[in-house]
């Protein structure tokens, strides 16, 4: 996207201004105030799409620039309070379509024997360490709005036997791992959008979109499979399985799952069968 044309040459005396919103350093004026390409690209999108946002925390969420992703309520309620101007969003959305031709084909580089570039692959790495980051972060904020225990997915605990893994690992409920889908899947549906998987981030926003929707819960159900075998991949006859919360269930026991959830109206134990 093509955000950062408008800055000026830097001089000896120029000052880069910082983004309004997360204070990053800004690209130039977007909608009408100093931004990064991160926050004019989600402000554009929030605004183009009409989308309402709730802040899971008490709205007042750290913006800076690691953790921005976390809350877009607490995000997009600072770009308008910052002034950023959500008529100037059509006229942005309109230059561009007519300006955007690049084919899909573009996307990706292959060799001569047919592979696909390998060099992609530190750059896809780079964005899912970057979301396990924030990921942690905001599982780290939900179990102390709930004064429980985080387990961090990016933790590997192969030398604790069970009775000790137990104490890092919290066991999941319906109403934690319902906030945890939810700030998983906008953790990542930002990211995609915002260029942090390259090299997604040479496809239209709406390819973009596409791809968000076909393939999320395959890389949902795909990955809890593996911080399941990271958990408790060397615990002989395992019979747990790790959830969107950062808990785990334990499979003879799944009416614990649905205990105690303001969210659930019918007997627990009915639900586990």
């Amino acid at each position: 996207m093509p955000f950062c044309n408008a800055i000026n040459p830097p001089s000896k005396t120029f000052v880069k201004p910082l983004c309004v919103v997360c204070e990053d350093d800004s690209c130039g004026q977007h909608f009408g105030q100093y931004s990064c390409k991160a926050c004019a690209a989600f402000f554009r999108r929030a605004v183009a799409s009409k989308m309402t946002f709730e802040c899971r925390f008490d709205k007042r969420c750290d913006i800076s620039p690691r953790v921005r992703n976390i809350c877009r309520y607490c995000r997009y309620q600072k770009c308008l309070d910052m002034g950023m101007n959500q008529n100037a969003v059509q006229a942005f959305r309109d230059s561009y379509d007519k300006r955007f031709t690049r084919s899909p084909s573009a996307s990706l580089s292959y060799n001569a024997n047919g592979h696909a570039d390998m060099r992609r692959l530190p750059q896809l790495f780079d964005g899912y360490a970057k979301f396990q980051h924030l990921r942690s972060t905001s599982f780290g904020m939900l179990a102390a709005e709930s004064n429980s225990q985080s387990w961090d997915p990016g933790v590997i605990y192969r030398s604790l036997d069970l009775e000790t893994l137990l104490k890092f690992i919290p066991q999941s409920t319906y109403s934690s791992a319902k906030k945890g889908c939810h700030m998983e899947t906008s953790l990542a549906y930002d990211m995609i959008m915002e260029d942090h998987f390259a090299p997604f981030s040479s496809l239209t926003p709406d390819d973009r979109k596409k791809l968000f929707d076909q393939f999320s819960v395959f890389f949902c159900n795909a990955e809890k499979s593996y911080n399941t075998y990271k958990a408790f991949g060397h615990i002989e006859n395992n019979d747990k399985v790790m959830l969107a919360d950062g808990g785990y269930v334990k499979l003879d026991e799944v009416y614990k799952y649905y205990v105690d959830s303001i969210d659930i109206n019918a007997d627990p134990e009915h639900l586990a069968r």
